[in-house]
């Protein structure tokens, strides 16, 4: 199996059998970064507890769909998978496999107060998480940071002021610094409520 970076380069909807997949933020063309892909199938693994419906996995399915490939989301044996993802997957021909992966994607994503997403981007592999866990300096930051985790009231004060003290250099997979897309979801987060979810 070999790895794809996929990047999508139009911006404001895309249709899948019914379904309407809106980028968080059709003026920054997102990518994703499937874990597998081959001539018959595309995988996307995810180690989170709890699997909610995010732009990445949408977008994933929609590339398994008009490449014409099976689509397989891998979640950790006891794993939620959010019940308006699991009826898409379902809906377009996917599966949802229960297995530990030994890679993974990490996504980082904004909800607003109605739980509608407001921004989410790939961080990247498993490799390219560590780095960026291994490359902080705070404590809280590397405790605190890991899929399945949101950050809302006062952790989402304390996830601002740790960052202002980290100087990151590392980048998602849209070419961001890590730091200032961290900084901008968390000054979205202030502005418009809900909370930021690592996945």
């Amino acid at each position: 199996m070999k790895r794809s970076l996929i990047h999508l380069l139009f911006c404001t909807l895309l249709f899948i059998g019914g379904n309407l997949v809106h980028s968080a933020q059709p003026e920054r063309p997102r990518g994703v970064v499937p874990s597998y892909v081959t001539d018959k199938s595309i995988i996307l693994c995810k180690s989170a507890p709890s699997i909610e419906n995010t732009y990445e996995i949408r977008l994933t399915i929609f590339f398994a769909v008009n490449g014409k490939k099976s689509f397989e989301l891998r979640v950790p044996p006891n794993a939620v998978v959010a019940q308006d993802l699991a009826a898409l997957i379902l809906q377009q021909g996917g599966q949802i496999s229960r297995q530990n992966c030994s890679d993974f994607t990490v996504t980082f994503t904004h909800f607003d107060k109605s739980k509608k997403e407001k921004d989410s981007w790939v961080l990247g592999d498993r490799a390219a998480w560590e780095n960026f866990r291994t490359s902080l300096h705070s404590s809280w930051l590397r405790t605190e940071l890991k899929p399945g985790v949101s950050f809302t009231g006062q952790p989402l004060l304390r996830l601002k002021q740790e960052l202002s003290g980290e100087v990151i250099r590392l980048q998602n997979i849209d070419g961001e610094n890590l730091q200032h897309a961290l900084q901008r979801l968390v000054q979205e987060c202030e502005s418009d409520g809900g909370y930021i979810l690592v996945q």
